[in-house]
Formats: C-alpha cells, structure tokens, sequence
C-alpha cells in the first residue's frame, strides 16, 4: 500500500515539475522606457515596472515575443505550455547585448538609414550596396540590392569576386532598393564587389544561403541569421517584428 507520506512527496514533485516547466527568462529588445534598457535580462519570477504611455517588448526562454504596455507592474508571462528554445533565446540575448540603448534594436542597426527605409521583412533581405558585409538570403531569386535613398542618381557596378561576371545598377534619386542583376548568379559564401559612384571605397559583400523552413517564426529567423554572421540584418528583422508586436 501506498503511504500518505510518498504520495505527499509525489504531488510535490509534480508540483515543482510544473512550476520548473512554467519558469522562463526573458531578454529586453526594445524599450522606450528610460529605466529599462535593451540587452537587460530577468529571471523567473523577476518583476518589470514599466512607466504610464513606455513600451517594452522582450523575447523569452521559450522563443516568444511579449509585450507590456505601461503601466505595468508585476511578472511578464509567456505562452503556457512552450517548448524552450534555449538556443534561440541565447543567439538573441547576444545580438541585443551589444545594442547599448534604450530606444530599441532598430537603432542599433547600421547604417542608420536602413532602419530608415526597412519596412517588411523581405526589405531586410537586401544587399547593402554601402557597406556590404555578411548578407543572408532565402531566396536569390528574389535578391534586392539596397542604397542610401537620400544620394543622387548614379550608378553601382557589382562585379563577382569569382569569374568575370559583372553589371551595373543604375539609380535614381529617391529610390532605395533595386533588383539583383540577373547576370550576376548569387552562390553560397561567394564575394561580391561593389562600387557605387561618388564613393571613393569599394564594398564587398559575402553571400550565405540559408535553407527555407516554414515553420520558422520570426523570431527564430532572426536568430538563424545571427548564427550565420548576419548581425546587422538580424537586428533590422529584429526591430520590425518588435515594432509589429502587441
């Protein structure tokens, strides 16, 4: 026969199983607050006070966005039953830690135009014609290349640091994003140069093709991103999925 006491001791295990499986840590990665700050982290339990009319949006252990409007004082909660994405919440974490503002992620891209002109997702999937760097695709198909639309018409030549294939862009002013040419195929971890007219330094850009899953959210795509070296695009995607959450 089964003791009171051991079925005492169970029920309190399946209690704290189920308070362990509840817990989660989040990460803020916007805030308009001026005492809360991006990159802070808060553990189980741990309570958030946010002013009259502010505005915090955090990613938890859990890989979810959470939204608190002020006032608000008490303990964030995620979705009930979430699976951990611990690896997600840690590739996040270290993409805002290095933002060192209150305002949110989306001023922590460079340049700051782009956060300017990004509006949707696919606009984060550009190629910077300025800066170049370390640019994730899904699709190569869809490529865009992407300039300051404050500058003047000119025009960009790409040249592929591979082969002989090379084109020109031209722009006019106003304008922010262009097709890819179609002559310059775009291939996994292959170098791009590009020059733009009244720049005195090229920009090379290098190409990492990462695999479509569906059943991605958005927030693991950022951190998919981030993992690949992309950091000034995760931080763009970042801030446009923050800004749409409620």
């Amino acid at each position: 026969m089964i003791s009171k006491a051991w079925l005492g001791a169970l029920a309190l295990i399946i209690c704290l199983a189920a308070m362990a499986a509840d817990a989660e840590t989040f990460v803020v990665v916007e805030s308009s607050a001026s005492d809360v700050k991006v990159g802070t982290e808060f553990g189980d339990g741990a309570e958030i006070t946010v002013a009259d009319q502010a505005r915090v949006v955090l990613v938890g252990s859990s890989g979810q966005m959470v939204t608190l409007t002020g006032p608000f004082q008490g303990v964030p909660k995620g979705p009930s039953s979430a699976t951990p994405q611990n690896r997600v919440y840690t590739a996040i974490a270290s993409l805002v830690a290095r933002s060192g503002t209150t305002v949110g992620v989306s001023r922590a891209a460079a340049p700051r135009w782009r956060a300017d002109v990004a509006r949707t997702p696919d606009d984060v999937f550009a190629i910077d014609a300025s800066e170049g760097g370390d640019t994730c695709l899904y699709d190569p198909s869809k490529a865009q290349v992407t300039r300051d639309p404050s500058a003047g018409s000119g025009d960009t030549t790409i040249t592929a640091m591979e082969g002989s294939a090379t084109a020109t862009v031209a722009w006019t002013a106003g304008f922010a994003y262009a097709p890819w040419p179609q002559g310059i195929p775009l291939t996994d971890e292959a170098s791009y140069v590009i020059e733009q007219t009244g720049q005195s330094a090229a920009a090379i850009a290098t190409i990492h093709l990462l695999k479509v899953d569906p059943t991605m959210t958005s927030v693991q795509r950022v951190a998919q991103i981030a993992e690949r070296g992309c950091e000034a695009q995760a931080r763009l995607l970042l801030a446009i999925i923050a800004k749409a959450s409620k």
